[in-house]
């Protein structure tokens, strides 16, 4: 039977290494119903993606989530530094201002909460739309796209009572050719799946303001 894939129509595939720096673990993980033999050699012992893989869904066109995954060897890559700036309660509000600094070559970091209270959130300067905050329908709550490694300030206003948790979604888009990895190159009968952060190293990191 005919695929229908070939050096010209070529099959979208995925593979992405995450690291849970907290927990020092380490998934492969790939939005792939079908996989291929390239990415199927990272995922032979590939498992039903847990619910918690996909709990911060990674900023997409279609929002799509990852449908296998598999565990990985802990690679020695460092998250971002976060620094706390200021952490002040005046009346019944409380601010808190972070500095996200990158410790690798990134490219993009999505930063992700729980459905609290947000009175009010800036992102390097920016004060994010009340509207936005208000009707928030995910746990994403920005993505910075990062150039020249730029850190990252990020200042939020909520309750005073309110426990803040926040998680850190670093990624590079160098899976291919990063000097701790060995993915070859794809088939010239498959193609990078598009609209999704494919080929990356991502790591995450959640700290909590109780």
């Amino acid at each position: 039977m005919h695929s229908g894939f070939d050096n010209e129509n070529g099959k979208p595939s995925s593979l992405v290494y995450l690291l849970d720096t907290d927990k020092k673990t380490a998934q492969w993980a790939s939005y792939d119903h079908v996989l291929i033999d390239w990415n199927k050699a990272f995922l032979e012992t590939d498992h039903k993606t847990e619910q918690k893989l996909n709990k911060n869904t990674i900023s997409s066109k279609y929002n799509t989530l990852f449908n296998r995954s598999a565990d990985a060897p802990l690679k020695e890559l460092e998250g971002p530094k976060i620094e706390t700036l200021r952490d002040t309660i005046i009346g019944d509000s409380r601010t808190i201002e972070l500095c996200i600094t990158p410790q690798r070559a990134v490219n993009r970091l999505d930063i992700f909460t729980e459905s609290i209270h947000l009175e009010k959130v800036k992102i390097n300067q920016i004060e994010l739309s009340p509207y936005y905050l208000k009707d928030r329908r995910t746990s994403k709550l920005v993505t910075h796209y990062i150039t020249d490694n730029a850190y990252t300030e990020l200042e939020m206003t909520i309750p005073k009572n309110s426990v803040l948790e926040l998680t850190f979604n670093e990624a590079s888009n160098n899976l291919l050719n990063h000097p701790l990895f060995t993915v070859p190159e794809r088939p010239k009968t498959s193609i990078p799946m598009p609209f999704v952060l494919n080929d990356a190293i991502i790591t995450t990191k959640t700290i909590k303001f109780e």
